[in-house]
């Protein structure tokens, strides 16, 4: 097998694997049937991957990636309130899970206990504290309310939705979209203090208003 043949086999299995996992789960995850829709042989898996758990923990390992690149292209945004950078974090997020199999995958596999100490999202939690102590230096942060408690509390909330969203599947990409938007703009409006200058913390505290009214 060439290289180039080989990182393009390898790259179709973790992408089929990634739907599988996504689809079914991991313990209802069939090789064959990925071995099926990606046109690979068995031999090909084997050459990448001694087993289904090592396949696995390539296809987080790619969810991984998918966070990371989001986490550091908004970290490093210098034109942009801290607080709407979180907001184009959680964005990118939610656009990454309709797009992204490895990142639907992943909400399942973290539920299994051979993948409990993985963490594909972890770039990302620490680039949304990293904004939020970026926001408290400005003042921006109501008292009390630490970077690290809007990490916790906006990371807690989205998970919960992603994890919902195989629960109750109907319409899984659509129901994630806006159930991060909802967690974000309550945090937010909860966490900010009243002259944050942020445009996406006006239309937060609008949101929280209506649909409590």
């Amino acid at each position: 097998m060439t290289q180039e043949r080989a990182v393009k086999t390898r790259a179709a299995l973790i992408a089929g694997a990634a739907r599988e996992f996504a689809n079914y789960g991991y313990a209802a995850s069939s090789v064959n049937r990925i071995l099926d829709t990606t046109g690979c042989t068995k031999g090909a898996m084997y050459f990448h991957f001694a087993s289904k758990q090592e396949l696995a923990e390539a296809v987080l390992d790619a969810a991984a990636t998918v966070y990371s690149t989001i986490a550091t292209r908004w970290a490093t945004e210098v034109d942009v309130h801290p607080l709407d950078a979180i907001a184009g974090l959680v964005d990118d997020a939610a656009t990454a899970f309709s797009d992204e199999p490895a990142l639907r995958a992943e909400a399942r596999l973290s539920l299994e206990p051979e993948f409990i100490d993985r963490r594909p999202t972890l770039a990302w939690e620490e680039a949304a504290v990293q904004l939020a102590a970026e926001a408290d230096e400005l003042e921006c942060l109501r008292n009390g309310f630490t970077a690290e408690k809007f990490g916790r509390v906006l990371a807690v909330s989205l998970a919960g939705h992603r994890l919902l969203a195989h629960i109750v599947p109907v319409g899984v990409t659509a129901s994630v979209r806006s159930g991060y938007t909802e967690s974000l703009d309550t945090v937010v409006a909860a966490a900010a203090t009243k002259t944050a200058p942020t445009r996406h913390l006006v239309y937060a505290r609008e949101q929280l208003s209506s649909s409590l009214d």
